[in-house]
């Protein structure tokens, strides 16, 4: 698990699983262009990963953060270039406000980023973090469940048939 930064706050039961900035390597012609002032904004400019959120922070006067929840990601990509090295691209469901590329990061870091974030993500290839798809054999087991509730008398005719087309509709 990588350190908190000093200036981020967790939500409850929240943890640091990379904390990454871009990479010195790929963005040199920048420090020659700057006179070496690009390693201060380097170092503010941070692409974390929590274990519930994608966060990226950048700025020095005009400071920035956009973040994504973990939920709402739709699909992460690794992007290599012979120019830039690597970077991630993600889409979300996050509107306006969501984050579109991580980068620049050296490739294996790029890489790494991605794989671990896909491995946090709460759902596998089901898009917007919503519960999986019910199976029709769950949802003849749910029928079953709820024939045994009207017929013991624990729910009536209408609430059955409204609990029954609610789980059709699923």
């Amino acid at each position: 698990m990588a350190s908190v930064p000093a200036t981020l706050k967790l939500n409850q039961g929240e943890s640091v699983i990379l904390d990454e900035t871009p990479s010195a390597f790929w963005t040199w012609p920048l420090y020659v262009f700057t006179l070496g002032l690009w390693s201060i904004w380097r170092s503010r400019h941070r692409f974390i990963l929590t274990s519930q959120r994608v966060i990226v922070r950048k700025g020095i006067i005009s400071k920035s953060e956009q973040t994504v929840q973990l939920a709402r990601i739709q699909d992460v990509n690794v992007v290599r270039s012979l120019i830039a090295g690597g970077s991630i691209a993600i889409s979300s469901a996050g509107g306006a406000l969501s984050i579109r590329k991580i980068g620049p990061l050296t490739r294996a870091k790029a890489a790494e980023f991605a794989e671990k974030m896909s491995d946090s993500l709460p759902t596998r290839g089901e898009g917007l973090g919503s519960a999986p798809a019910a199976t029709s054999a769950s949802v003849a087991d749910e029928i079953a469940k709820l024939v045994a509730l009207r017929d013991s008398g624990a729910i009536t005719d209408e609430e059955f048939t409204a609990h029954k087309e609610s789980l059709k509709g699923n």
